[in-house]
């Protein structure tokens, strides 16, 4: 894929993505040596949520692994852990707190 390519392929998903509704997006950064984080933040898809973490300072880089958590799976005590858990980024093992605190809900 040439730069062309990717670039109208960005514009097509920043299309579609401007149409969807904001949602919880779980991001896990990683490279060679492991977890370097997880964020967690509402977006409309994975442009958004790259955008937002950016901005926020809560990207480490690394692999990224991006998790859409679908709303009508989600119990309001879970939305609330989210919530509680959003707009920074998490260590590995918070992170880990948090999936098992999430799982122990359902």
């Amino acid at each position: 894929m040439n730069d062309a390519e990717f670039f109208r392929c960005m514009r097509e998903l920043e299309a579609k993505e401007a149409f969807q509704p904001e949602g919880w997006q779980w991001l896990s950064f990683a490279d060679e040596a492991g977890c370097r984080g997880v964020a967690i933040v509402k977006a409309r898809g994975l442009l958004d949520a790259l955008r937002k973490t950016r901005a926020r300072g809560m990207n480490p880089g690394g692999e990224l692994l991006l998790r859409t958590l679908p709303a009508e799976a989600l119990t309001p005590e879970q939305d609330r852990m989210l919530e509680d858990f959003s707009n920074r980024l998490l260590l590995p093992h918070e992170a880990e707190c948090l999936k098992a605190d999430l799982r122990a809900l359902n």
